[in-house]
């Protein structure tokens, strides 16, 4: 934990899908253009969940231009400093409402798209009324971090004090997680929703220090899928 903590490649995604969300959030409020020095009072201030630390000022700053840049914010930039006033664009809350990471949306240009129902028509990636899967081809280094968040899950599903109802689904769960580590491919959203599922399980666990393991194994093995 200390580790991904002081690790810029983890934070600063991070930054960037935190500041986004808050803007969606206040424009969802009809607070379209909010000062950004009013992140800070927000439940987004923290990296890692409750468990982590606060963003620094300059990472919020960085990850404000960085937005700007690729067309997800608009806004006046102040010298020295971030986008004062952010406005979020049509292109972050797709972003946001599709729940999609900055980070992942930038490389989803590389994927590989498999289009079912549309015999003898071309297809653009995206487009209405066409079944699509994003499917990962899978390394050995992205089956064994799948394996090793199932395994671990495996071994300490009964000490994590989750609720029964929760418990109840970890076999399923880490079937499933196994089941997609023995293809030589995987389905990108498939794979987010497991590991989604198991991150929920982390962050509800009543014992903190197997919660913030699992939580770790699951940041590490999103990044190494290319998730973040």
């Amino acid at each position: 934990m200390r580790h991904r903590r002081a690790d810029p490649a983890a934070r600063r995604p991070a930054a960037r899908d935190a500041l986004l969300r808050w803007l969606y959030e206040r424009a969802a409020a009809g607070e379209r253009v909010p000062y950004l020095h009013n992140f800070w009072e927000s439940g987004y201030v923290r990296f890692l969940s409750t468990r982590g630390d606060f963003f620094k000022i300059a990472e919020i700053n960085d990850a404000s231009r960085w937005l700007r840049d690729e067309g997800y914010i608009s806004g006046p930039e102040a010298v020295g400093g971030g986008i004062v006033r952010p406005r979020i664009e049509a292109k972050g809350e797709r972003l946001v409402e599709n729940d999609r990471s900055a980070s992942e949306d930038r490389a989803a240009s590389g994927t590989n798209i498999t289009v079912t129902g549309s015999t003898g028509v071309n297809v653009a990636s995206n487009s209405p009324g066409a079944t699509q899967t994003v499917t990962v081809t899978l390394t050995e280094e992205m089956r064994r971090q799948i394996l090793t968040v199932a395994d671990y899950l495996d071994q300490t599903a009964a000490q994590l004090g989750a609720p029964a109802e929760e418990l109840a689904r970890v076999p399923q769960l880490v079937a499933e997680l196994r089941i997609a580590a023995g293809g030589p491919a995987a389905d990108r959203g498939k794979l987010r929703q497991l590991l989604n599922t198991a991150r929920q399980l982390a962050i509800g666990a009543a014992g903190a220090p197997l919660g913030a393991g699992l939580e770790a194994l699951i940041h590490q093995a999103a990044r190494a899928l290319g998730l973040l």
